[in-house]
């Protein structure tokens, strides 16, 4: 899926590590995570939330967003109603979906956890999303691959595959993600 980055021990370590993790248990074939779930994993809040909800089935994982103006603020062209979804927002959607997902296994759901994000691919698009239409960004379960360090203190998540669609039709691509996840700090509590 990509080179591994130099210079990073969890990174190469991970890669490498035999502990591969099982899909999450899906009640009748599907699990799906509003916004409030979506908001108790990421630290993100809009402009920058992608992802309104996520639908996990069994061959893949969608990430839908109803792009609004909001979201696009900065991408204004030819006056008001040519406003763009940025590229960027594309990639970093598709980290978001990849963090929601790795968020189900239970392995990672006992402690809280952080995601950093490792390296992405490369992302190509097809053709721009505008304000108001709605943006489904699929990931093949089978292109998900969660590998744990020993100690299960730190999983190396990739997905590879991700297609941003409207009505259907394709707008975007990602070729890959890598995030690392590990246990997240406890907070020291204020005097």
């Amino acid at each position: 899926m990509g080179a591994e980055p130099d210079g990073n021990p969890d990174v190469l370590e991970l890669s490498r590590a035999k502990k591969v993790l099982t899909p999450p248990v899906l009640p009748n074939g599907r699990l799906e995570c509003s916004i409030e779930v979506v908001r108790s994993v990421l630290p993100h809040r809009p402009p920058f939330l992608c992802l309104d909800k996520v639908i996990v089935l069994r061959d893949r994982v969608i990430g839908v967003l109803e792009v609004n103006p909001a979201v696009c603020v900065g991408f204004c062209f030819r006056g008001a109603d040519d406003i763009f979804f940025m590229g960027t927002l594309i990639t970093e959607m598709a980290i978001q979906l990849l963090g929601i997902y790795g968020a189900q296994f239970n392995e990672l759901r006992r402690l809280k956890r952080e995601f950093a994000l490792v390296e992405h691919g490369i992302g190509r698009f097809h053709k721009s999303i505008r304000a108001s239409e709605k943006v489904h960004m699929e990931l093949p379960t089978d292109d998900v691959h969660i590998r744990g360090s020993a100690d299960s203190k730190r999983f190396l998540l990739e997905g590879s595959n991700f297609v941003a669609k409207v009505d259907g039709n394709t707008r975007a691509t990602v070729s890959f993600v890598k995030l690392l996840s590990t246990i997240a700090p406890v907070a020291e509590p204020r005097p």
